[in-house]
């Protein structure tokens, strides 16, 4: 795989051509590209580029993409006909998925028997940039986004790109954030399924929980499951420094009800002080139409947590009950995602049930 000192020194290469010019490439840029890349070790991974920030209503998102294959991958994969393009805002919202090439959601990779017989090249460089407009036919809304590719078991590098929007003004609108009536809400829900049998996620630990000594998160997931019967339970756990958009405001976003708010101690155990979105992707060979669950984390804390302080939350997920379309029997990779920070490849493989 791809160490670290190659990778910076592939990523140097392609800091090298102007944003302007990332898409459509320039051939003179690409053959200069390809000529530097040859005279380096050979690897095999996936590396992006992306613009460092997009103005809300541009008409292209550029994307650069070095891809180095050896013919162990290549009896696997073919091309990039699974890499996923993932885009994670770093502060509300869930990771949007789609295949980085246009067209079927199903793929063909090399890897059957017919296919064993043909004599593979032992290694492919492949350069080429793409226009992530074209895989995401959507308006992003100002902010950060965490840009990253994911193949099976490789994930690139993470970029961050950032959306901007000059007449927003200052501030942010009421739409990236939450209030008291969006906590009081959460923890409603969180009572209203407290003992209910088939719960899918439960947000508290347990002796399985993972424990985390620094800034990040973790997953921790069975390395074999049966999808009928029986229980198949995710235990995951964050602890990352706060981002306005995720603390719950200490107001309304509305009118206040003429009874205040107290912070009570049952309310501080029940009710999120802020609130983060994650993703649990389950990346299967062959499609690029991965399983998902979209997670909304609370955290619970004392007193109100300012930007940049670090919180922490846990949660368990039962995935029998949490998946609304069943895993079958075959090899997932299964990646936590928030904003930039990632957690996987974990690897899960899926049984008939006995």
């Amino acid at each position: 795989m791809l160490n670290q000192e190659t990778r910076e020194k592939i990523l140097g290469l392609m800091r090298q051509i102007p944003e302007g010019e990332l898409y459509p490439l320039d051939k003179a840029r690409l053959n200069s590209l390809e000529s530097d890349l040859s005279n380096l070790p050979i690897f095999s991974g996936l590396i992006l580029r992306t613009a460092s920030h997009a103005h809300v209503d541009q008409d292209r998102l550029p994307i650069l993409i070095v891809c180095g294959r050896d013919s162990e991958r290549l009896r696997v994969v073919s091309g990039l006909n699974e890499t996923l393009v993932v885009l994670s805002p770093l502060g509300r919202g869930t990771a949007s998925v789609a295949g980085l090439l246009a067209g079927d959601q199903k793929v063909l990779a090399p890897g059957a028997d017919m296919v064993t017989e043909v004599k593979l090249p032992s290694r492919t460089l492949r350069v080429e940039s793409f226009d992530l407009q074209e895989r995401f036919p959507l308006k992003f809304a100002p902010g950060m986004l965490a840009v990253m590719l994911i193949e099976r078991d490789w994930i690139s590098n993470v970029e961050l790109l950032e959306i901007q929007d000059p007449e927003a003004g200052p501030g942010q609108s009421q739409e990236q954030l939450y209030f008291l009536e969006d906590a009081l809400t959460f923890a409603d829900r969180i009572r209203s399924r407290q003992g209910v049998p088939g719960e899918a996620v439960r947000y508290d630990r347990d002796r399985d929980s993972p424990k985390l000594l620094g800034e990040g998160l973790q997953l921790k997931i069975p390395s074999q499951i049966s999808m009928e019967g029986g229980h198949a339970v995710v235990h995951g756990a964050i602890k990352l420094r706060a981002r306005p958009e995720w603390i719950v405001q200490s107001r309304y976003r509305s009118q206040a009800p003429a009874e205040p708010f107290v912070w009570t101690p049952e309310r501080q155990q029940d009710t999120p002080r802020a609130i983060v979105q994650a993703t649990l992707l389950f990346v299967q060979g062959k499609t690029t139409n991965p399983r998902r669950i979209n997670l909304q984390i609370p955290i619970f804390a004392d007193g109100e947590p300012k930007p940049g302080d670090l919180v922490e939350g846990a949660f368990q997920v039962d995935l029998p009950k949490a998946l609304t379309e069943p895993l079958h029997k075959d090899t997932y990779w299964v990646y936590f995602i928030v904003g930039q920070f990632v957690d996987g490849p974990h690897q899960i493989v899926v049984q008939e049930p006995d």
